[in-house]
């Protein structure tokens, strides 16, 4: 008998069928979940106007995208080598951009929104269809049983994070994707030479210019390469490095802005670049829990003991194969030490829930990589049985902690986030027309100069539907001064949440800014005082205001003339 045929999930080479059977299972799975996906990528996408009802990132992320593509109508096509959007490379704009621009003309001059608003969703779900291609064919390089590796494609996919951010125009998944494939393009073999290595370099590079946390594969990547090279002659060693250290930093100029290559003649582009990156790495650096680091990591990556379980079984597999095992014995151990790092760093260095989640998601697919290690095992298949099963426990349980609570959430993430938001949606739908009929009995056809409004209100329209109107917007931090326009146009309309936590009795806001960080509590004192001053008095900076219409949980101020 074969070695191959003592693995409980491989009966003997005369009759293979139940092997087929359970990957079949597997991709079936698989093949259910992405449609699930596909399908909640179209709710939420018949206007434009109203892309803030689905998530306010839609709405960014769209309002990037037309500078893109007015860029590409105009004939500034140089524009495209160094969009710097939310610190994301041109590498992620440009072929978007491209890709979208006929469906841009067509909302332009048909007024059909819907297919601009979907393909940016489907492209994330095409990426993360590609990342549990190829950590199938990772999987293959440790074995050859089919069930194994469908099984770590489904069990990738059945990861909230990767799920819940293919629904979402965004650069997770393109992440996740493209350090798997640079993970694969080092481990398909075993060469150590530069011609050989240089694949895998430039895609992490590729994976950095599109956003930084692409670099968090880096660890694995270096270990394995520094383990190829050891043996060799040091000049050989250190000069590969050398080489393989230019490419990646030269790569990665060209895909995130070239024109970094003129910062030592121009110190404006390098200090405009690190500007920008400045301010969004200051984002991660805000949380609205006071709760220790590790209890924030547990809440953003795993949220359930469900989910925390089956990843603990998921890294013990590396652990068993690093002691069992010969194969290919180095690229688990440095799997491990990699997420060891990069958990690390999530802990101590990152206080945003949301980012530490979605980072993770660039080393996460090394945790499925752990199936590899229950093949030889006599409860194997009964183990790998019991993750999936937790990891679909977790799902049905983030489904219903989503759906049992009282407000629209999107957290926690899960593959039917977006489903049951449509479900919900009757209260958004009557705000949004409640909003829209109150200003439009006000304003008629008269122009707009600009609408202040709390992200939570998601009115139903923003600067796409009315490109003439400049839109403020209140990140539960309403002030005067987070006005995002000039002089030249004053405040017309304020639309404020009745159900902020500024609204809020005395005795309710105390309760629930007790435990937060200290600036995020001075951040909503001053936020209740604005409001507070706006309801009673009429005031809001250096102007006056009238309360216009109040109803569907929402107010909305008039500017005095």
């Amino acid at each position: 008998m074969t070695q191959q045929a003592s693995m409980p999930f491989s009966p003997p080479a005369t009759h293979r069928s139940p092997i087929n059977w359970l990957a079949i299972a597997c991709y079936a799975g698989c093949a259910a979940i992405v449609l699930l996906l596909f399908y909640e990528n179209f709710l939420f996408s018949e206007k434009l106007g109203r892309l803030a009802s689905r998530t306010v990132d839609d709405l960014a992320f769209q309002l990037a995208l037309r500078d893109a593509h007015t860029s590409i109508a105009s004939g500034q096509f140089s524009k495209l080598w160094i969009l710097n959007y939310y610190a994301y490379g041109w590498l992620y704009w440009a072929p978007l951009a491209w890709i979208t621009y006929p469906l841009y003309l067509i909302s332009s001059y048909f007024g059909i929104d819907w297919p601009l608003i979907v393909v940016p969703r489907q492209v994330s779900l095409l990426f993360a269809l590609g990342g549990a291609y190829f950590l199938r064919k990772i999987v293959k390089r440790f074995t050859q049983n089919e069930a194994i590796c469908a099984t770590a494609a489904l069990i990738y996919l059945l990861f909230p994070a990767i799920a819940f951010f293919s629904m979402r125009f965004g650069t997770v998944t393109e992440i996740s994707f493209l350090s798997i494939l640079s993970a694969y393009l080092l481990l398909r073999d075993k060469a150590s030479s530069f011609r050989a290595l240089a694949p895998a370099v430039i895609v992490l590079a590729a994976a950095g210019a599109v956003k930084l946390s692409g670099l968090l594969i880096a660890p694995f990547l270096f270990l394995i390469i520094v383990r190829r090279l050891i043996g060799k002659p040091v000049w050989h060693m250190l000069g590969t490095l050398f080489a393989l250290g230019s490419l990646f930093v030269a790569t990665l100029i060209l895909l995130t802005n070239p024109a970094l290559l003129a910062a030592p003649f121009h110190p404006q582009i390098l200090h405009d670049y690190l500007g920008v990156l400045k301010h969004h790495m200051q984002v991660t650096q805000v949380s609205g829990l006071n709760i220790s680091p590790w209890r924030r990591f547990y809440e953003a990556t795993f949220h359930s003991w469900l989910n925390a379980t089956a990843m603990f079984l998921l890294r013990l597999g590396l652990v068993v194969h690093t002691r069992h095992s010969v194969s290919r014995r180095f690229e688990c151990l440095a799997a491990l030490i990699t997420l060891a790092v990069v958990m690390a760093y999530l802990i101590f260095g990152i206080k945003s829930e949301v980012s530490a989640g979605s980072y993770f998601t660039a080393v996460s697919f090394l945790i499925a990589i752990g199936v590899i290690g229950w093949q030889r095992s006599a409860g194997g298949a009964a183990v790998l049985f019991l993750i999936v099963a937790l990891l679909v426990s977790d799902v049905a349980l983030r489904v219903q902690r989503q759906t049992a609570m009282t407000a629209m959430a999107e957290f926690p993430w899960n593959h039917a986030t977006y489903l049951v938001q449509s479900l919900r949606s009757k209260p958004i739908n009557k705000r949004a027309d409640f909003i829209e009929n109150c200003i439009a009995a006000d304003a008629g056809s008269q122009p707009i100069s600009q609408i202040f409004y709390d992200y939570e209100v998601a009115p139903p329209f923003n600067a796409l539907s009315m490109p003439n109107t400049c839109f403020s917007v209140a990140w539960g931090d309403l002030s005067p001064a987070g006005t995002y326009c000039d002089r030249s146009n004053p405040i017309q309309y304020i639309l404020l949440s009745l159900t902020a936590p500024g609204f809020m009795d005395e005795a309710a806001f105390n309760k629930r800014i007790a435990g937060l960080e200290p600036s995020v509590v001075q951040r909503m004192q001053q936020d209740r005082s604005t409001r507070t001053t706006l309801a009673e008095q009429g005031l809001f900076g250096d102007q006056k205001f009238v309360r216009l219409c109040s109803g569907a949980d929402v107010a909305i101020f008039k500017a005095k003339p």
